[in-house]
């Protein structure tokens, strides 16, 4: 033993890597697998080979970078708005925010629907006027 973990004789050490590489985690969470259980002489390089020579891990990691597309800046005020949807001490609010000139409108929604987020996107399209393109966040923010 080597505190709480089991030390791996050499013959046995094969045998170990697959359960600790199952489900193809990555190099860092296999590592930490480990690292809660077993241990041996160079056990972080044996880790960091395997994953890098198995094809299902290198074919996710390849999947996961997505290059940034930056996004041209608009001509005018009021061409490009992004809207979201947040909620801050029990309350969600409507923030739409201008590309151009950054300047944020919040609104404070009193209840969580379609038709609410709408009459409060026309109350402030009526104002400054309707935007060409409108885009949204991908997911609503806690």
């Amino acid at each position: 033993m080597r505190g709480w973990r089991i030390i791996i004789p050499k013959s046995h050490q094969a045998k170990v890597q697959n359960p600790i590489h199952k489900g193809h985690l990555g190099i860092i969470k296999c590592r930490a697998r480990a690292r809660c259980s077993v241990y041996w002489l160079g056990i972080s390089k044996v880790i960091e080979k395997k994953i890098k020579s198995c094809t299902a891990c290198l074919k996710e990691s390849s999947n996961r970078h997505e290059p940034l597309i930056p996004t041209s800046f608009p001509e005018r005020s009021w061409e490009v708005l992004s809207l979201y949807l947040f909620k801050y001490k029990n309350s969600w609010y409507l923030l739409i925010s201008d590309y151009y000139s950054r300047y944020p409108e919040i609104a404070r929604l009193d209840r969580l629907t379609s038709a609410e987020v709408i009459n409060h996107c026309k109350s402030i399209f009526s104002r400054y006027g309707i935007p060409d393109v409108q885009t949204t966040a991908h997911n609503l923010i806690q």
